[in-house]
């Protein structure tokens, strides 16, 4: 708990009672919760808990809000997670207040610090919550598989497993006399009982890294260690997976540049100076900002405009991206386009209709020559006009009920593609934010190169799929193709 922090002073000072109390058994299995002593310093929140078996559901607990300027941890609360979850925190001008209690079941402690939450947020209305949430694998799983690998970490997971699979027994038992009575046992309890008793070898913390590493460096746990202490700061987590394992970017260890440091961009744009076509410089500069530039001087210009408001996160993709609230302030509001990486002059030139109440979304789709002395380099720009109050989606996690945007290009032999799809980043839903959406206006591109200018006298086509919803109601979703021709 930090009692300094100024909601626990502002408005009204608040004097909290601790008093020692048992730590939740599960705080060992993290690297943080190493030489954690048996107890620890606690204020009661709540009159009951949900551990009482009185019907009071469990709170909710974030982490690491702190990888992005908006974010801002406040204070933990006993949990099932880790010694780390933040229990009350803010992002841009939202309040995570994780207890479930109502301010019925509050001490009257508790119920201070909760209006002076509310007096606290108060001074940030305005400010933009970070959104670029990309589901992606932290660099911090190195340090728990590191401290599970450890004599301390393997023992702490060792008796914490012990302890689950007691747990898990007299769970099972009890269930087994329950339908032993003739009870009928409902789907999850069913399942339950089918349910592996949890075990632990030390081994098992390598399922963390991915099969390749495993495959490589088989059973000696001591070169697992040495691999991922070299290699820990080049290593990235992508995006284009579900919580896929990290992986090392061969690219940043040859540079021998951390890619969480700014250097590696000055660097890579460094070689595309000398070396225009440099393909490990371009590699790095797509991978950590998401941006699509060609020359070096379109680089450098991009980031000596942003450098000082480019902060590096994890949580974003392993990416460099804008300080939302110091851009806003600072009047570069035109920085937060959907497409960055585009021609914003291109982005301009392509009109779309205006949505309505029965037609929510209008969008154009055109291919656009990208240079006049080259007469084999296009781009595709799918762009969207939302209607205030609607969304479509930019990101959905799998067994979501919702349709992802889909954008699919179909060529001639001979038209290669520069990458993948550019898209916006978006933010997360409001009523769900593992699901990503686009408000308002979004922008996709695609650049293409014919191998020829014969291929000039070819069509694409490009199927665009997408849904419409709003917080009452979704629309059937829709599919269009659209054949377009190069004009150079």
């Amino acid at each position: 708990m930090r009692k300094s922090h100024e909601i626990f002073n502002t408005p009204t000072k608040v004097n909290l009672t601790f008093s020692d109390q048992p730590i939740s058994n599960s705080y060992r299995v993290y690297a943080e919760g190493a030489g954690l002593s048996e107890t620890m310093p606690m204020w009661r929140v709540q009159t009951e808990g949900y551990r009482d078996g009185n019907g009071m559901i469990t709170g909710t607990v974030s982490y690491d809000l702190t990888d992005a300027p908006d974010g801002e941890f406040i204070s933990g609360g006993l949990n099932s997670k880790g010694p780390n979850s933040m229990a009350i925190g803010r992002q841009g001008s939202y309040l995570h207040w994780g207890f479930a209690a109502s301010p019925t079941y509050m001490t009257d402690e508790a119920k201070l610090v909760f209006v002076n939450s509310i007096h606290y947020i108060r001074k940030f209305s305005g400010q933009r919550a970070f959104s670029r949430l990309e589901s992606v694998t932290l660099r911090s799983s190195i340090d728990r598989v590191l401290y599970q690998l450890s004599d301390e970490g393997n023992a702490a997971m060792a008796d914490f497993t012990e302890k689950s699979a007691i747990k898990d027994r007299q769970a099972k038992k009890k269930l087994k006399e329950k339908r032993e009575k003739g009870k009928k046992l409902n789907p999850i309890e069913a399942a339950r009982l089918t349910w592996d008793e949890p075990s632990w070898q030390r081994k098992n913390a390598l399922a963390r890294l991915p099969e390749s590493l495993r495959n490589e460096l088989g059973d000696d746990l001591e070169s697992y260690v040495t691999y991922l202490k070299e290699n820990r700061r080049y290593m990235y987590g992508s995006p284009d997976g579900w919580f896929e394992p990290l992986k090392l970017d061969e690219d940043a260890k040859e540079l021998g540049i951390a890619n969480h440091d700014i250097k590696i961009l000055d660097h890579s744009i460094s070689l595309l100076e000398t070396d225009p076509e440099n393909k490990m410089a371009k590699r790095i500069l797509k991978r950590y900002t998401g941006q699509g530039f060609e020359s070096s001087d379109q680089w450098k210009q991009w980031l000596n405009r942003r450098r000082d408001y480019l902060f590096f996160s994890e949580h974003a993709g392993f990416k460099y991206v804008l300080d939302e609230n110091r851009v806003i302030a600072d009047g570069h509001q035109n920085w937060l386009s959907a497409t960055e990486q585009t021609d914003q002059d291109l982005i301009e030139s392509v009109e779309v209709d205006e949505p309505e109440s029965g037609q929510p979304v209008a969008f154009n789709c055109v291919l656009l020559p990208l240079d006049s002395k080259d007469a084999k380099r296009f781009r595709v720009i799918v762009k969207f006009k939302i209607l205030a109050g609607w969304h479509i989606y930019a990101h959905v996690p799998e067994g979501q009920p919702y349709i992802q945007t889909a954008l699919k290009l179909t060529a001639p032999e001979g038209v290669d593609t520069d990458g993948e799809w550019q898209r916006p980043v978006g933010k997360p839903s409001m009523t769900n934010g593992s699901v990503v959406v686009w408000e308002d206006e979004a922008v996709c591109t695609l650049d293409l190169t014919l191998k020829d200018e014969s291929l000039l006298k070819e069509t694409i086509q490009v199927e665009i799929g997408y849904q419409a919803c709003n917080q009452k109601t979704c629309q059937r979703p829709k599919s269009e193709k659209v054949e377009l021709k190069f004009t150079p």
